[in-house]
């Protein structure tokens, strides 16, 4: 209360001093000071039942939902504040009338700048188109002057970047460059606090500075095909592409990694377009391993240490020329072998720490199987942190280009259909018995399975993977199973989606539907299920941030919205795992009777 006679003493005076003095300035009407009162008066507003059961209800939208009935968080926003409600500071945020200055600086000031707990996802949305203050990207509001608070806005959501440490912006930096195109950036100035930011964090780690620099070069290129908004991006991310290096100077080691990075993947480009001048996979073959024998002609592979683009840690010193090919898929990927110099293989993930492999694909874009990869190894980490570990096999992918781009390989490993085709074999329980010694590394194989089929049965559900053939589903020498080549996503099939990759084999494999592995599966897709779903907004705003990366599954709003309702917002928990064990339950013969419509066989296979 005593706030709010501060407030109506320092109206009054202002109110003498303008209409010198007349006693009956109160009793008219004043947009400006009635508004301030407003403000005022809302700070005492406590939450009736009604409006609490509402506001619950509300939370559970996706963030970028333009909500019909907003006026209610503005109205509680204080009671909101008091409590720091978790998910409301968005709804808040939208529910500002933006272009009203009053209202945005009530906001950024009064509210915004005492939230106690702001969040990853939170900071991400502020980030967003729904916010840009870039008039290539109009703001939701059609705001094209007056953008002082919307500026404010992203400013302060960059500042509270700061809270997190490097690893965790690794996880999110995909995001966070897509988010660049909404800032206020011009030719002659680099005023964006967003950019700032990350080139001030490249400065300090150099897995950073790489995938910075990457995904930078990726926004950077445009064509005559290219729209002119895409054009007029491309100019700005090369703006920044030249200011980043600029400042990357100043750190020699990092500055001279980047550069032998760049020059390897242009002489992996230079082989590339010499291949395609040849139509037959054999002669594609010989030509590659001649021309590496050829040291004049690749003396880098044999003489020079390169830093590898997937991970500049790893520093190869020999290629393998024996173990290298030309894969026979349409793109006609390369497979190279390299030796790891002693001092980094310890940053090899495999067990055969020795050598790096990886495919150089030339002529496809690798950014949706980045993206999707990012965003499950995101998930992965969710989960560590509640200490459930669900095997995932994470192979990097980098795109380096909108054409070009590296995929690690993962050794050891064979394609399901390899396994089924195998007359020796034919099924998954005669392949974990050949890869086990004895009983109790069978069980182990078997645990792995169940560990690993559980989170991507679960992660796959949520993200919508389609054309799951069993072309694209592999098995490792540990019985873990993981998943290749994400062409479709958010529910989209060249055939028919269904959301699970559920087997009969699979389940005769953990022992049939009544065994105690069969219920220990689902309890750990449930358990799965349950700590994403509490994460759901972070997930939803990842992909929201990539709406105008120009990926083809993500076009659109609708598609964010099939991926928001996969987390059953309107169930409580309970029923939502009810739910979700049903589909997944429902789903076994689904998806076989899908597999036999299938007529998908391909050329190439990621067998070692």
């Amino acid at each position: 209360m005593a706030k709010k006679l501060r407030i109506i003493k320092v109206i009054k005076l202002h109110g003498y001093m303008i209409y010198n003095g007349k006693e009956n300035f109160f009793n008219k009407s004043n947009p400006i000071t009635d508004k301030i009162l407003q403000f005022s008066k809302d700070e005492e507003i406590k939450l009736n039942p009604e409006d609490r059961r509402k506001i619950e209800q509300l939370l559970n939208t996706p963030d970028f939902i333009d909500l019909e009935n907003k006026e209610i968080f503005w109205k509680n926003r204080y009671e909101l504040l008091r409590n720091d409600t978790r998910s409301a500071l968005t709804k808040i945020l939208n529910s500002v009338k933006w272009g009203d200055i009053s209202y945005e600086n009530e906001f950024i000031q009064n509210i915004l700048k005492n939230w106690k707990t702001i969040e990853l996802c939170d900071i991400l949305y502020m980030l967003s188109r729904k916010f840009s203050v870039n008039k290539i990207y109009l703001n939701d509001y059609y705001l094209t002057s007056n953008l002082t608070c919307m500026k404010n806005l992203r400013k302060i959501a960059v500042k509270n970047l700061n809270k997190y440490s490097i690893n965790e912006l690794n996880f999110i930096l995909l995001q966070l460059v897509q988010a660049i195109r909404y800032e206020d950036i011009s030719k002659d100035s680099y005023n964006s606090p967003l950019v700032n930011f990350l080139i001030s964090k490249s400065k300090i780690d150099l897995n950073f500075a790489s995938s910075f620099y990457w995904f930078i070069e990726c926004e950077s290129q445009a064509d005559d095909n290219s729209s002119d908004k895409e054009k007029k991006m491309a100019e700005i991310y090369n703006i920044i592409k030249e200011y980043f290096m600029k400042e990357l100077e100043k750190n020699y080691m990092f500055f001279s990694i980047l550069l032998n990075e760049i020059k390897f993947k242009d002489e992996l480009v230079d082989i590339a377009n010499t291949l395609s001048n040849i139509s037959k996979v054999d002669d594609q073959k010989e030509k590659l391993r001649k021309d590496i024998i050829d040291k004049d002609k690749l003396n880098f592979m044999h003489n020079e240490e390169h830093y590898l683009p997937l991970d500049p840690r790893i520093k190869i010193k020999r290629v393998i020329t024996e173990d290298c090919s030309v894969f026979s898929s349409n793109t006609r990927p390369v497979k190279y072998t390299f030796k790891v110099t002693e001092d980094t293989k310890k940053y090899i993930h495999f067990e055969d720490n020795n050598y790096v492999k990886f495919f150089f694909k030339s002529g496809d874009d690798l950014r949706q199987d980045q993206l999707i990869l990012q965003i499950i190894n995101y998930m992965d980490s969710l989960l560590k942190k509640e200490q459930l570990n669900y095997e995932f096999t994470i192979y990097k992918v980098l795109a380096t280009s909108k054409k070009d781009g590296f995929v690690e390989f993962v050794p050891n490993s064979r394609t399901y259909q390899s396994i089924l085709n195998d007359k020796k074999l034919n099924k998954l329980s005669f392949y974990f018995k050949e890869i086990s010694d004895n009983q109790k590394i069978y069980e182990e194989r078997i645990n792995n399975f169940i560990n690993s089929l559980a989170g991507y049965s679960t992660v796959n559900y949520i993200l919508g993977i389609g054309d799951r053939h069993y072309d694209n589903l592999m098995f490792d020498k540990k019985g873990r199973i993981f998943h290749i080549d994400f062409g479709f996503i958010l529910g989209k099939d060249p055939i028919k989606y269904v959301p699970f990759t559920l087997t009969t084999d699979m389940v005769e494999c953990m022992g049939g539907e009544t065994s105690e592995n069969y219920k220990k599966f689902k309890q750990k897709c449930k358990n799965a299920y349950s700590i994403l779903r509490e994460n759901a907004r972070i997930i939803v705003n990842m992909f929201y941030l990539m709406i105008d990366s120009g990926i083809p599954e993500l076009n659109n709003i609708e598609c964010l919205k099939k991926l928001h309702y996969k987390f059953a917002p309107n169930l409580d928990k309970e029923k939502a795992l009810t739910s979700f064990i049903r589909e997944l339950e429902e789903n076994l013969d689904s998806y076989i009777n899908v597999w036999r419509e299938r007529k998908h066989t391909f050329a190439q296979k990621f067998i070692y």
